[in-house]
């Protein structure tokens, strides 16, 4: 699905009222064969038939009748001017309808208000005499015929066809996803020659707590920068293990660390916010690891595009099945998804990890334990695109547990989808 639209989010209802409680909006772009919710998790199926209740945002009208002027009309209509249209057609005026008459497909002599005279009475004759002689009709003698083996060849050919199409669209998809990665091989080879200005700090911010061997490799691989001019705030919210002194003993000067008691995620990253000084912001969880070139990357980005303000890169996971279908396949995986600003409203698919934006009074939304990162990416780019950097910005893990930002029962998900759907929509009424 493209969208999904909650009617209560853009339509003052009202008791009683006939609109659907949500509206589907279908992603038409390639064949859906894999859908995923945090509740049921992933299901995929083989596409080879129509989806049922499909309905395009445009059509086109076709009449033909007795006084029904031949030809091309300019002009675009609404769906509900047509039974309006029809009603005129009979002399039956309809002066309480939603719709109007579309004057130019009426025929000769009728005028728009449905009046009638003798044109309208020839016209009926017409259209009577039409549809008598199309009732009394005779099946035609080629539909007469019965043929079991063309009929059998015209079904097998349609088959190939929409097998065809189908395959086509996949692999159209397939191509679309190996340029993207191709890019990034190419960044990923010129970036250790690159060279880059020192002239932005980036501030990087880590929460963490009770995983101080983990967050040990994390720290390493911001250490491991390329571009040297950094600072990194971890901000250890109540650890009880030894983390706390793990960070006292490192003596980096880049190094920053905060204390918070047990406030989430989203309130310890803005702990972090707020002590960072950086031109730019980059965020690490602490299971998981920064690409040597991440940073060089995001100021080369920055300093190329100085009207830019938001971008994201790939990230590496190390469980391609884990990610896509549940269950392991033992096997990493890249992903680099392609920004659709449709999608984005419906459900985060940048992950944190590979988010960078320059200094901002943004800050996450402390009421939100899980889905802080989507909030905060759909406030930072309200409606501009954000830079998408063909390069890889972390290694993520799958395989570890007792994240700050855990999964959540499906009640309290939906509660927070709830929450920041209608932030959203307020936000466009505003």
């Amino acid at each position: 699905m493209r969208r999904c639209v909650f009617t209560d989010d853009v339509y003052r209802r009202v008791p009683g009222d006939a609109f659907a409680d949500i509206y589907v909006e279908w992603e038409r772009s390639a064949p859906i064969e894999r859908v995923w919710s945090p509740a049921t998790g992933t299901v995929a199926a083989t596409y080879d038939h129509w989806r049922q209740g499909d309905h395009e945002r445009e059509g086109m009208l076709l009449a033909i009748g007795p006084g029904i002027r031949p030809g091309h009309r300019r002009g675009s209509f609404e769906s509900i001017d047509i039974g309006a249209t029809f009603a005129a057609a009979v002399g039956v005026p309809l002066p309480d309808a939603d719709g109007r008459p579309i004057g130019s497909v009426l025929p000769d002599g009728i005028d728009a208000g449905g009046g009638r005279g003798r044109a309208l009475r020839r016209a009926q004759a017409g259209l009577e005499h039409a549809m008598r002689r199309r009732a009394e009709r005779r099946v035609p003698r080629w539909a007469e015929r019965r043929d079991p083996a063309r009929n059998r060849l015209r079904h097998d050919l349609t088959e190939r066809a929409d097998q065809a199409d189908t395959e086509l669209a996949a692999l159209k998809g397939k191509v679309g996803e190996l340029e993207r990665q191709s890019k990034i091989a190419t960044m990923s080879a010129w970036l250790p020659h690159a060279e880059a200005s020192e002239e932005l700090l980036i501030s990087v911010v880590v929460p963490t707590r009770d995983r101080r061997e983990l967050l040990a490799e994390a720290i390493e691989s911001v250490q491991a920068q390329t571009y040297p001019r950094w600072e990194l705030l971890v901000v250890d919210d109540g650890s009880t293990d030894d983390t706390p002194d793990f960070l006292s003993g490192i003596e980096d000067p880049r190094v920053h660390t905060l204390r918070t008691e047990g406030v989430g995620v989203c309130a310890a990253r803005n702990a972090g916010l707020d002590a960072a000084g950086g031109d730019l912001i980059a965020y690490l969880d602490d299971d998981n690891r920064f690409d040597p070139q991440w940073l060089k990357a995001v100021v080369l980005t920055f300093i190329a595009l100085p009207e830019r303000s938001v971008c994201y890169g790939a990230r590496v996971f190390d469980d391609e099945g884990r990610v896509l279908d549940g269950a392991s396949s033992g096997r990493p995986g890249i992903q680099f998804v392609e920004w659709d600003p449709e999608a984005i409203r419906d459900h985060n698919f940048v992950d944190m990890n590979v988010l960078a934006h320059r200094r901002s009074a943004v800050r996450f939304d402390e009421a939100l334990s899980h889905l802080g990162d989507w909030d905060l990416l759909l406030r930072l780019v309200p409606d501009a695109k954000p830079v998408e950097v063909p390069a890889i910005a972390v290694y993520y893990r799958t395989d570890v547990a007792g994240r700050m930002s855990t999964t959540l029962p499906s009640e309290e998900l939906d509660r927070e989808y709830d929450h920041v759907r209608r932030k959203l929509a307020d936000a466009a009424l505003s």
